[in-house]
C-alpha cells in the first residue's frame, strides 16, 4: 500500500485472512504419561471418537492431564488439548 501511495497508484484492500481455531493446552496438572503401543492411532480434537485430528506412531508418549468416559469407553485428554483413547490394548499409561 506505500509503494502504491508513492507510485500515485489505486490500492487494492488486502482481504484478512480467517484465524484459524486451534486447541488450548490443557490448564490441568499432568496425572501420568500414555505411550502407545500400536503402529497408526488417531488422537482427536475434542472428546467425540468423531473428531479426529490426525495419527500418532508407535512408542509416542503423551502427558496426560485427565480421563473422561466417552459414550460407553474412557479417553485420556493430553497436555496439548487433545485426546487419545484410554484403551490399554492401545496405549499404556503410567501414573504420575
Amino acid at each position: 500500500m506505500g509503494v502504491a501511495k508513492f507510485l500515485n497508484l489505486l490500492s487494492k484492500s488486502v482481504p484478512k485472512k480467517t484465524p484459524t481455531t486451534v486447541q488450548s493446552p490443557a490448564k490441568s496438572e499432568a496425572i501420568g504419561t500414555v505411550k502407545v503401543l500400536v503402529d497408526d492411532l488417531w488422537y482427536y480434537n475434542k472428546p467425540d471418537w468423531h473428531a479426529k485430528v490426525r495419527k500418532t506412531k508407535k512408542g509416542d508418549v503423551f502427558t496426560v492431564v485427565n480421563k473422561t468416559k466417552v459414550n460407553t469407553a474412557y479417553m485420556y485428554q493430553l497436555i496439548s488439548g487433545t485426546y487419545i483413547t484410554a484403551a490399554p490394548k492401545y496405549v499404556r499409561f503410567t501414573k504420575k
